[in-house]
C-alpha cells in the first residue's frame, strides 16, 4: 500500500467511525493506472487458458469456487 500511495495511485484515510480501520480510494491517477493494466491481464489471462486448455481451467476455476463458498460462511462455522 505504501509503494501505491508514494506513486500517487492510491489515498488512505482514517474511519472516523472506527480509528483501526483505513479507507483506501483510488486517485484519479491510479484509476488511469488500473486501467491500463487491464488489457494487459486479461491478455494474459487468454494465452494462459488457451496454453492450459479447456478442462485444466474448468477444475482451476471450480477450486476458486469452492474456496470461495468455503470462506464466505459464518465465522463460527470455520
Amino acid at each position: 500500500m505504501a509503494e501505491l500511495e508514494r506513486r500517487g495511485w492510491l489515498r488512505r484515510s482514517r474511519d472516523p467511525g472506527d480509528r483501526r480501520t483505513e479507507n483506501l480510494s483510488l486517485t484519479a491517477n491510479g484509476v488511469k493506472a488500473f486501467q491500463s493494466v487491464v488489457p494487459l491481464a486479461q491478455d494474459f489471462e487468454r494465452a494462459l487458458c488457451a496454453e492450459l486448455g479447456e478442462r485444466p481451467v474448468a477444475q482451476f476455476l471450480n477450486g476458486l469456487d469452492a474456496l470461495e463458498k468455503y470462506f464466505q460462511l459464518p465465522p463460527d462455522d470455520i
